[in-house]
């Protein structure tokens, strides 16, 4: 068992976001960075030693097998996952916009009141035209009304990610996003993906799914050793 010593920074304090000025920020370059990352499940080790950056405008895609860890680990960098040893080191004005790979919406609302709740949840102003725009860019306008239990899975998947429209995050933590998108929806998705990286934004994202977006790869089979391979599930 990991000793339980979470150590999760936002810029210079834990647990809280401390925003870097002009200078700290050139020097910096880096948004985030892992060192030393060892995490465990179910008293097995997923992973161990991990070390990555993610730089301003980065795409970065986490790749492992089913079971591997690679949801566990976009946890552990957002503080929702405890067991792991290391360090996760922020430095951004915003807490990381994590969305995981549940519909994450609440059935018996219906979209407008999902949009809504969301931004009155995170103290943003609600403004009716800017959920309209972000779900008409979404193709779901004609149904900004209605409850999403009444819409398909693929549909209730891009109510949810109209949040990255929503909601200000220098990073996006995004667990199979593109998971039960049809074509349009896929392109819809890297069109929001590309705009957010070219002002400076960076994505974290898992997937199955080959994305023809140009990324880089943190490989968790790279950070398993044979013993730990040996008593992963």
């Amino acid at each position: 068992m990991l000793e339980y010593c979470p150590r999760v920074q936002f810029g210079k304090t834990h647990a809280t976001v401390s925003r870097m000025n002009t200078k700290e920020m050139t020097e910096q370059q880096s948004l985030l960075t892992v060192r030393g990352l060892t995490c465990e499940r179910g008293g097995n080790e997923l992973f161990a030693g991990m070390t990555f950056s993610v730089n301003s405008g980065d795409l970065v895609q986490i790749e492992g097998s089913n079971g591997s860890g690679k949801s566990t680990l976009l946890r552990c960098l957002c503080g929702f996952y405890k067991d792991w040893e290391g360090e996760i080191n922020w430095y951004i004005d915003h807490h990381p916009l994590y969305i995981g790979h549940k519909a994450g919406v609440s059935a018996d609302l219906s979209i407008e009141e999902n949009l809504a709740y969301l931004l009155a949840l995170h103290e943003v102003p609600q403004l009716p035209l800017l959920i309209e725009g972000v779900v008409a860019d979404a193709g779901l306008l004609v149904h900004l009304n209605r409850a999403v239990r009444e819409l398909s899975e693929g549909q209730r998947k891009k109510v949810n990610l109209c949040r990255l429209g929503l909601l200000p995050s220098q990073i996006w933590l995004l667990d199979e996003p593109f998971s039960s998108l049809d074509g349009v929806a896929v392109d819809w998705l890297m069109s929001m993906i590309e705009d957010h990286r070219a002002n400076g934004g960076s994505v974290v994202y898992t997937s199955h799914q080959a994305i023809k977006l140009d990324q880089k790869r943190v490989r968790l089979a790279d950070f398993v050793s044979e013993t730990i391979g040996a008593c992963t599930p």
